[in-house]
């Protein structure tokens, strides 16, 4: 993977082109020594104000079995989608929860390891729930938390 040098990253704007020097002639069409319309990429004003996007860089669902064993048991990928879009969702708690000014982006993180297996293994109509290990993964009040964290560490 390459790698940008910051100074090649202050040059560039986000679509990659070239940001142009602040002079007079920015926004200017370019010409040749003769008065003739110079050939050579287009010239791109300049944007002073830089665009400042908002967003959210790190969150769990009840995917990632940490989210899920400290009472996430509702929310997925999905829902934080939803969520950064404006649209109203169920608080893990249970109530409505809406963001008053949408998000520019974001990132759900669930971690990779046992990626919505507590959650099926929480679920009775999952096959999963069905299996053996699946019963050491059962989170139900807050002194399973400890007995699932064991029972990860033997399996």
């Amino acid at each position: 993977m390459g790698t940008l040098s910051h100074s090649k990253m202050l040059s560039e704007n986000l679509s990659g082109v070239p940001a142009q020097p602040t002079s007079a002639s920015v926004g200017a069409t370019p010409r040749n020594s003769s008065g003739a319309v110079a050939a050579g990429p287009p010239q791109v004003e300049r944007n002073p104000e830089r665009n400042v996007y908002f967003g959210e860089t790190h969150q769990h669902t009840s995917w990632s079995f940490d989210a899920y064993i400290f009472g996430n048991h509702i929310t997925g990928p999905a829902d934080s989608y939803k969520y950064w879009k404006g649209e109203t969702i169920k608080h893990p708690l249970g109530h409505d929860i809406k963001i008053d000014t949408p998000l520019d982006w974001g990132g759900v993180t669930d971690h990779s390891e046992y990626s919505g297996v507590v959650r099926l293994s929480n679920d009775p109509s999952s096959p999963l729930s069905k299996m053996p290990i699946a019963q050491k993964l059962i989170v139900r009040q807050p002194s399973d938390i400890q007995k699932s964290i064991s029972g990860w560490a033997k399996a």
